[in-house]
């Protein structure tokens, strides 16, 4: 941990960890680490970790939180259209569970960010919907830093191409589309 701040953690559904397991790990990185930021589990892994411990999600939130959690990504968002979801992610946590995990986890005090998985099947009116949602929920929620958005871009062969960069908040989602659109087809 030379100079690191902060500490980002996803790696899917475990069939065998539960809370137990992640609130000791995220009790001994504060201990070891007091001033690095626990940036982890996605909605999906929040969801798994709750079922497989018999908890609801609010209590499974609350339980990391208090063992550390600070803030969680924004991974799994990809589009919030349900027809793109069930084209691009059907076994992600659908738009409904990802909003509520982010509200509550707001609502406990943490942070979150989100990203856009654009380029693939999703029309550019579905971008712009994605970005209003979470104009929504920003506006409820703690002071969020940047929302990332991750380009899925085809090269003239078809081979994918991932771009990243982070937006500001506070940019005009509308002009936000249109620099999208300039960089992904569709």
């Amino acid at each position: 941990a030379h100079n690191g701040t902060q500490l980002l953690m996803q790696g899917g559904l475990h069939p065998e960890l539960k809370i137990d397991w992640f609130e000791q790990l995220f009790r001994e990185i504060r201990q070891r680490f007091p001033s690095v930021q626990i940036h982890s589990l996605s909605p999906a892994e929040i969801i798994h970790i709750a079922e497989l411990s018999g908890l609801s999600m609010p209590e499974c939130l609350a339980r990391l939180h208090a063992a550390g959690l600070a803030s969680l990504p924004g991974g799994g968002a990809e589009i919030f259209h349900p027809e793109v979801r069930h084209q691009i992610c059907e076994h992600k946590a659908d738009a409904t569970q990802w909003f509520e995990i982010h509200r509550t986890a707001h609502a406990l005090g943490l942070a979150s960010n989100c990203t856009m998985l654009y380029g693939h099947v999703e029309t550019a009116h579905e971008r712009v919907e994605h970005l209003m949602a979470l104009r929504e929920l920003q506006d409820n929620a703690p002071p969020i830093p940047y929302s990332q958005v991750v380009a899925a871009i085809r090269d003239q062969a078809g081979k994918f191409i991932h771009t990243c960069f982070h937006v500001a908040m506070y940019e005009p989602y509308v002009e936000l589309a249109e620099r999208l659109n300039q960089l992904a087809p569709g």
